[in-house]
């Protein structure tokens, strides 16, 4: 990673959920992290799953990494990661999936 790193690449943590091991993020020093989808979606129907999202989000702060929900379809979901402080939040409530060259330029 860290030869990747020199040429400009970025790393990012993706699908960040439950089972992720907290020293490897430590260790492998990656630029963001991506919440799953699951874990946004649970936090918005299952009991005492907010706190879990709330606790993944402090971690990633703590870490000073910007911290991205993943899978946000609904206002719920919004409220709910909103609520968590999540830097960025991605999904179809946003909008739909569209096509490479669909008139968005790429993020450098």
């Amino acid at each position: 990673l860290n030869a990747a790193r020199a040429l400009g690449v970025r790393t990012v943590l993706t699908d960040l959920d439950r089972g992720s091991e907290v020293q490897d993020i430590v260790e492998l020093g990656f630029d963001e992290l991506r919440l799953s989808r699951r874990l946004v979606h649970d936090a918005a129907v299952v009991p005492g799953r907010a706190r879990a999202l709330r606790a993944t989000v402090a971690m990633g702060h703590a870490l000073d990494l910007p911290v991205i929900a993943v899978g946000v379809e609904t206002q719920r979901q919004l409220a709910e990661v909103v609520d968590a402080g999540c830097d960025f939040g991605q999904g179809r409530l946003f909008g739909h999936v569209v096509p490479a060259g669909a008139g968005f330029e790429a993020r450098p």
